[in-house]
């Protein structure tokens, strides 16, 4: 996750139980290691892939990095799809998947390429 504050405020932990790292247990600690808080210009170029109905990290978090990406003039690109869920793209057998995962599988590589073709990684 790219903004921990948001992901584990989120999420279910057991008492004691860290999200991320075991014994990061407050937002103090958690925006400490979100890489968000750290988006500088002349960052490397993000792409980011997340999916609309991801259970685990509220797509929010996706559209706010790529936002301060591009707020201090850095390349970011976010790809999503209403039919994602987390991991959906690479870790699910594309037998098991619909035809409209299938669809967005094929269009995340097609932005992909084109996104690393725009920085000359084709």
């Amino acid at each position: 996750p790219l903004d921990l504050s948001v992901h584990c405020t989120t999420v279910q932990l057991a008492p004691g139980e860290g999200c991320i790292y075991k014994g990061f247990t407050t937002p103090a600690q958690w925006e400490s290691v979100s890489p968000i808080n750290y988006v500088t210009p002349g960052d490397p170029p993000a792409f980011l892939i997340h999916g609309e109905k991801d259970d685990n990290v509220p797509i929010q978090v996706s559209i706010n990095f790529d936002a301060a990406m591009k707020a201090v003039g850095n390349e970011s690109t976010l790809f999503s799809g209403p039919f994602l869920h987390n991991g959906t793209l690479w870790f699910t057998d594309p037998a098991t998947i619909s035809s409209n995962q299938q669809q967005l599988v094929q269009d995340a590589q097609t932005a992909m390429n084109n996104f690393l073709a725009q920085l000359a990684f084709s």
